[in-house]
């Protein structure tokens, strides 16, 4: 009996090919597991990226938009800060007067800052 001759009657017979069609079938699974799990991998990574670059353009329009408000209180700072805004002020709210100056008052219910009456002088 020859060993060879069994084994090639047995492969045309369909014995051993049986054998060999599991195993392809499995390998054949297990790489479209394989294929699939790493396609979802990259849609989620992909879905991260474009959520993650939303966020940065919407920081970057914060950054900006914070920077023109810390551009627009250091003016208003330094206004504040000027003889002439500190004298508006205290002409408008406060309502002094320069030495020398004469304030004059208009109108019925005219009333000092303070909120009393205006009395004409004497």
């Amino acid at each position: 009996m020859n060993p060879t001759a069994d084994l090639t009657a047995s492969i045309g017979k369909g014995k051993g090919r049986g054998r060999t069609n599991w195993v392809w079938r499995l390998s054949i699974l297990a790489m479209a597991g394989i294929v699939s799990y790493t396609a979802v991998s990259f849609w989620s990574l992909d879905q991260r990226l474009s959520d993650m670059r939303r966020d940065a353009t919407e920081l970057q329009q914060q950054l900006e938009a914070r920077q023109r408000n810390g551009q627009e209180l250091q003016k208003e700072i330094n206004n504040l800060q000027t003889d002439a805004y500190v004298e508006k002020v205290a002409r408008e709210q406060l309502g002094l007067i320069k030495p020398g100056e004469i304030r004059y008052l208009t109108g019925q219910n005219a009333k000092t800052p303070g909120g009393a009456s205006s009395k004409t002088a004497p």
